[in-house]
């Protein structure tokens, strides 16, 4: 049986939409509380992509990526504040943002 060029079309299509789901899904969620704080230290002057990538590596975002993309989609990207963050996990990319910005 042959398909035709709208149902190849639609099948790959919904192959895309699937893994784009997919992959935000796992970027955006976010990580389950921590047994105890992780501590993440923003200094002077670091950019917005090193700090994604510190508060990756310490397991607070699942994405550093989808935290830059967020920042800048939010206008946010520039307002970090620098210090030490502790954080319990379980808080979203929007929370850890707003904290970031905040200097909480």
């Amino acid at each position: 049986m042959k398909r035709g060029p709208v149902a190849s079309l639609f099948a790959v299509l919904l192959l895309l939409l699937s893994v784009g789901y997919a992959i935000c899904w796992r970027g955006l969620a976010p990580p389950p509380p921590f047994a105890s704080a992780r501590i993440v230290s923003i200094g002077r002057g670091e950019s917005f992509r090193e700090i994604a990538w510190k508060v990756k590596q310490a397991g607070v975002v699942r994405s550093a990526l989808a935290l830059v993309i967020y920042a800048e989609l939010t206008g946010q990207m520039r307002r970090v504040e620098p210090g030490d963050y502790a954080f319990s996990g379980g808080e979203g990319i929007s929370a850890v943002l707003r904290r970031l910005a905040r200097g909480d």
